[in-house]
């Protein structure tokens, strides 16, 4: 969030601050810095992040050998924002396109969210992700839905739509895995495979597999808006037909004895071949810390205590990030500390 770029050498427990963007960055809300992503065969790091005009920018370097030494910036996305909310803005390199990916939550305030229509629409990037296109000109054909004023161009690179805030998103192979925020209710992990997109994934009709009229009170959630496609005769229509339901989902209530979990926190996946979590995909619970390893191939599901490797562990509050660091161990990020985790 503070902009402040570290290389961690767990080896010998070293950390070094190598690049400082806070002059730049807007703390304001969820504001500040997003992300970054490295395209290793071009030398290329993008930074995500949110400026003191509340614009969520993109910027390319090239890098010289490490990351240290960064040159010829560019600013290869900009987009100005409404509310101080629900960015995501969660950046990747993708192999299967060979171009950067963008996460966009729905950017408003929980007094109104449920009620905008913006994840629907096929004008607004909000509640969706989106390929920036920064090296191709891939054209992917999601369905022209907007308000009946609208005049604005359809975004041609929607790879998927109808989400609240999705955070940490990542690509595994043909696959890309979307753990996406919900409201107050249920928490999604959304897997695509690349052959079936672009998707719609249900919000702010469906929450989990639930439809959200079912226990919130809202409006039409397709009031004001037109669908310009003769498959379908409303935008109801398609929403009850082309909704793709999360593979899997997680009640704030679980097993616990009182309703404490909150958002879905992304995310990895296992890919050694000789651990017994190979193809597990890792995501956590930011306030109840718990960590969920979910199959890639069986879908089984496992929810795992955590390991500490150091006395000063003990407390890890707060998980913001989940990867994996080796065979049986996690590195997550939690309370602006790193963590190294044995898996059991």
């Amino acid at each position: 969030k503070q902009g402040h770029i570290y290389v961690l050498d767990p080896k010998f427990e070293s950390i070094e601050m190598i690049h400082n963007l806070e002059n730049k960055l807007s703390f304001q809300g969820e504001g500040g810095f997003l992300g970054l992503a490295i395209n290793q065969e071009d030398n290329e790091v993008v930074f995500s992040y949110i400026t003191k005009e509340n614009e969520h920018i993109i910027e390319l370097f090239n890098y010289e050998g490490t990351l240290e030494n960064l040159k010829n910036s560019k600013i290869i996305f900009t987009l100005q924002r409404e509310d101080y909310i629900h960015y995501s803005g969660t950046v990747i390199w993708s192999n299967y396109f060979n171009d950067y990916i963008v996460a966009f939550g729905d950017n408003k305030v929980l007094d109104d969210q449920i009620f905008q229509n913006n994840p629907l629409e096929s004008t607004v990037y909000n509640g969706k992700v989106v390929l920036l296109n920064s090296k191709n000109n891939t054209d992917i054909d999601y369905v022209n839905i907007r308000k009946l004023d609208d005049e604005q161009i359809k975004i041609k690179s929607i790879i998927a739509a109808g989400m609240r805030n999705p955070w940490n998103i990542f690509e595994f192979k043909n696959y890309l895995i979307i753990p996406d925020v919900g409201l107050n209710k249920y928490e999604e992990l959304n897997i695509i495979n690349y052959k079936d997109i672009p998707v719609f994934l249900g919000w702010p009709y469906y929450e989990g597999r639930i439809r959200t009229e079912d226990f919130y009170d809202i409006e039409p959630i397709s009031k004001n808006l037109v669908i310009l496609d003769s498959r379908y005769k409303t935008v109801e229509e398609f929403i009850v037909n082309e909704s793709v339901f999360p593979s899997f989902f997680y009640n704030h209530c679980g097993y616990l004895s009182t309703c404490e979990r909150y958002a879905i926190i992304g995310g990895d996946v296992n890919n050694y071949t000789e651990s017994k979590y190979n193809f597990d995909i890792f995501f956590g619970d930011f306030l109840t810390n718990e960590i969920f390893a979910y199959n890639l191939i069986d879908r089984n599901l496992k929810i795992l205590p955590i390991y500490k490797e150091k006395k000063e562990d003990e407390n890890i509050n707060g998980l913001t990030v989940v990867k994996v660091f080796e065979k049986d161990k996690l590195i997550v990020g939690a309370d602006y500390k790193v963590h190294i985790i044995k898996l059991p």
